[in-house]
Parts: structure tokens; sequence; C-alpha cells
């Protein structure tokens, strides 16, 4: 089934892409778009579809589009104002990651082309991560109630790439914490609650790579809805923990 306008079928209602009995729904804000569409892409990183929303209400842009379900990858683009000295910097040949997107199917890399400015008409949508479209299945883990007595924060690289029992590709994962023996070692220590340091989708710092080095903290978020972790691995080591509280 080829993908669509469901023309005036956009709802406001939800931000980000929300499944629906026709196909999906996505819903952006912004104050100063001019214009706005949602680039649809293919597994070999084509497009497929580029679709302008057609709904505007109170600043916020909708649009529905058929043929659309789960798994479907897709960027906004976004036209307007090019003013850089007034902090405009609309350019619809730059592909933009749905802020309220909830999964993405490549970590984010810098590239100087990201910031050519719009006479240079660069498609950029080669160097940017799609966001993909979720469905249901996932049930809420129900938070405790407990007040916190014992709280450890915790580098997810830092930790799971020195703890001895963490090995091979677990190692510096959101997957290595679910270890028996990182959970053992936390309970030894009388830990009852675990803040992760970030852990949300991030991009290096500018001067990193030319020195070759990476961001291994996540204080440089772009995306923070979207686990820089594959979203599996971040839930399973949420329900290992749950599976086997810590006091």
């Amino acid at each position: 089934m080829s993908n669509s306008l469901i023309p005036n079928g956009g709802s406001t209602e939800n931000l980000g892409a929300t499944i629906t009995d026709e196909g999906v729904n996505f819903a952006v804000y912004s104050e100063s778009a001019s214009a706005l569409w949602v680039s649809i892409y293919d597994e070999q990183d084509r497009q497929t579809a580029r679709i302008e929303f057609d709904v505007h209400q109170d600043n916020i842009h909708a649009v529905q589009i058929a043929g659309l379900g789960a798994g479907a990858r897709y960027g906004f683009r976004a036209d307007g104002h090019y003013e850089p000295d007034q902090g405009y910097f609309f350019d619809p040949a730059k592909l933009l990651v749905d802020p309220y997107a909830k999964r993405l199917d490549r970590v984010f890399v810098r590239s100087p082309k990201l910031r050519l400015p719009r006479e240079e008409a660069l498609d950029t949508s080669p160097l940017i991560p799609k966001a993909i479209v979720q469905g249901g299945g996932y049930k809420p883990i129900k938070p405790r109630s407990k007040t916190p007595s014992l709280m450890y924060e915790l580098n997810v690289r830092g930790f799971t790439m020195r703890h001895p029992s963490v090995q091979g590709p677990l190692r510096g994962t959101v997957a290595g914490l679910t270890t028996q023996r990182v959970i053992d070692h936390l309970l030894y220590l009388g830990v009852d609650t675990v803040e992760l340091m970030p852990i949300a989708a991030w991009i290096d710092d500018g001067h990193l790579p030319s020195l070759g080095l990476t961001n291994a903290w996540g204080y440089n978020p772009v995306s923070l809805f979207c686990a820089r972790s594959p979203p599996d691995a971040t839930r399973t080591a949420g329900t290992a923990a749950y599976d086997r509280p810590l006091p």
C-alpha cells in the first residue's frame, strides 16, 4: 500500500508519531515554520515519499498518512525564514529528527555538512538518524512508591566496561547491567535505587572527533525521548531489576 495523505485527517492532540486505524498521525510544534513535511524512508535509507502537513492549529502542525505502521522510518523538514543573525535557520534540505521520537535507527554522527548554509541546498538525510514509528505491546512498569535510602548514580559505559563480570559485547552497554553479578553487587552494597547518568541519544562534542575521542558521559543530548542504546536493551535492564527488586 502506498503512502498517501488523508486530507485534513491530522490530529494535533498528541505530538510525535501515533498509529491510528487509518495509518500514522504526525504532529509537531512550531511557531515560525511556514511549511512542514514528513519524509518517509525505506530500509535502504531512500526517501520514498514527502508529504506536507495540512492541519495547523495553535502552532501545532499535523498530518495523517495512510499506508504506514509500526517500523516506518521518517524525518521532518521545515521551511521558513533563513536569517542566521536572528536565529532562524529554516532549510527544507536539512532533515530534522522528530523531537518526540521514541526510537532512532542509528546514533548521531557529527559532520561539517550539517552546518552548510541554505544556499548549498545539500540534502542531509544520509547523515541524519531516522525516527522509527513505535507500536504498542509494552506494558508500563509501575514505579515503586518506596522512598530511596541508598541511591547509586551510575555511568553505564564506565560501570559495565570496568565491572569484571561483564564480558564481550555487553561491555559498555545498558544490556551489561542485566548480568546477575552486577545486580548481586548492587544488592551487596545495599543499593535500593539506581540512577542512570544520561542515556538519551546524544552527539559528540565538536572538539572530540579531531582528538580521536567520543562523548562517554551523554551530557550533549539531541533526542531526549530516545535511548542511545536499543530500547529493548534499556527495557530489559529495567525489567531485570524489577524482577529481582533492590531492597
